[in-house]
């Protein structure tokens, strides 16, 4: 048998090197690399998240336009496709319904800042196509079938956009998770 009598065994059970977070841990003494410190890193992330990101929204927007990809609902999709307005709208009438918010044409107005008559164009036709319904003089909501076609619509979406967002979720979550991080940015509500 070989003899190990001068071998020098660390543990790797060092009470220095514990994760602070852990239960009856000692502050971490490390002092090795870490990524969230290094500003290239950070630079690096961020550049990552900035062409994840137009990547998504340069994909999105070319959709503007097109012809609905579901072919039950073409109609409604094709017009909600039509122009970003419309996209926005299409958003806002599904929000404002399962939230319990009234929707008139000037909240419509207000909402995507366009013009009271272009909002009233806006809302017009989509009730021609079924989109809304009035439940007042000046309130309306979304249609059953319209809702229908927004929950096929949100299907279409998580099968095609999960890759890019991914992506993008992951460079966002290491920029967001860096410590001391000093924003000079107001965020809008």
């Amino acid at each position: 048998m070989a003899q190990v009598d001068n071998i020098d065994a660390q543990s790797t059970f060092n009470a220095e090197r514990r994760d602070p977070n852990l239960r009856n841990g000692a502050k971490s003494k490390d002092v090795r690399y870490h990524p969230f410190q290094d500003e290239t890193f950070i630079r690096n992330n961020e550049i990552m998240a900035g062409l994840a990101l137009g990547e998504l929204e340069m994909w999105t927007h070319r959709f503007i336009g097109m012809p609905s990809q579901i072919k039950e609902f073409e109609d409604i999709g094709t017009w909600c496709n039509k122009s970003n307005a419309r996209v926005y709208f299409m958003n806002l009438i599904f929000y404002n319904y399962f939230s319990g918010l009234v929707t008139t044409k000037s909240i419509v107005s207000n909402q995507i800042m366009i013009t009271r008559k272009a909002a009233s164009d806006m809302v017009e036709s989509a009730k021609t196509l079924g989109i809304i319904e009035y439940y007042s003089n000046k309130e309306f909501r979304a249609t059953e079938r319209y809702i229908d076609y927004y929950l096929k619509y949100t299907r279409l979406v998580a099968k095609t956009y999960i890759p890019k967002l991914t992506k993008l979720l992951t460079q966002l979550y290491a920029i967001n998770n860096v410590p001391n991080a000093k924003e000079t940015f107001k965020i809008r509500e």
